[in-house]
């Protein structure tokens, strides 16, 4: 339970005194977690009942919940990660330096040798990278397909088969529900390019290509797929990997 959002979906049924209680808790919140619902009555200038009735208003059975709803919080909050900056560096020039010392010659044959380019993300970020593709690409008059979710997904594999290239940006390469269809792609005769972190994963394995990228968690949620990774270098690879191409197209 999140008790910041409890309160917000009644503030409107809060009078003056509610607010008051509400502002109180929020500015001493280990107090109100260790205390006794006199001591914060006290503190707010206002009966037991009033704290009750407070409670019940935002959703609550009563001061307990209360207690337990701001222990929930406290041990709910993401863990910062040690040497956050250091490492993000780290991780951008470990990224730059693979992109510039890969042979693209298998990247620049999928494309070459394709008929129909689809782009599909697997979270927001990755749909915004694959985007950003189909944006480049217009410059050398290649069309890439973008597809938005996973429902659109399951349709394009319907129509999809030899001479169809796939270009599939996932964060850690083992989302299960996209690798199952990425599966069903390479039954259909088409190929895949994969966009995945460096680690090994599943992703990696059943794609013709692979660009990888460095990256880790930069924030630690307690709940599990809270985590926080940067996603700069997704957008990094769709120009390195379009600039790459013109040059293929323009040798020198």
């Amino acid at each position: 339970m999140n008790l910041d959002t409890q309160v917000k979906l009644h503030f409107h049924e809060l009078t003056p005194n509610d607010y008051d209680i509400w502002q109180y808790i929020c500015d001493h919140r280990e107090e109100c977690r260790n205390g006794t619902i006199s001591q914060l009555a006290t503190a707010c200038h206002v009966s037991s009942a009033a704290i009750t009735r407070f409670t019940k208003k935002v959703g609550l059975s009563g001061f307990s919940e209360l207690k337990v709803a701001l222990k929930w919080q406290e041990d709910s909050r993401p863990v910062l990660e040690e040497n956050l900056i250091e490492r993000c560096f780290q991780d951008y020039e470990l990224t730059m330096d693979y992109l510039k010392g890969r042979d693209y010659t298998d990247v620049f044959a999928l494309i070459d040798q394709s008929k129909r380019i689809f782009a599909f993300g697997t979270g927001e970020v990755q749909r915004h990278a694959a985007k950003e593709l189909k944006r480049l690409f217009l410059n050398v008059y290649r069309q890439v397909y973008t597809i938005e979710g996973e429902n659109e997904f399951s349709a394009a594999i319907k129509c999809a088969g030899e001479g169809d290239l796939f270009i599939v940006f996932s964060l850690s390469g083992n989302n299960v529900l996209t690798n199952e269809k990425v599966r069903r792609l390479r039954e259909r005769g088409t190929k895949i390019l994969s966009v995945t972190s460096y680690e090994d994963n599943a992703l990696k394995k059943i794609s013709e290509a692979n660009i990888c990228y460095y990256n880790h968690c930069v924030l630690r949620g307690r709940t599990p797929g809270t985590d926080c990774h940067l996603s700069a270098q997704f957008f990094l690879i769709s120009e390195i990997v379009y600039l790459k191409y013109l040059e293929h197209l323009n040798p020198r």
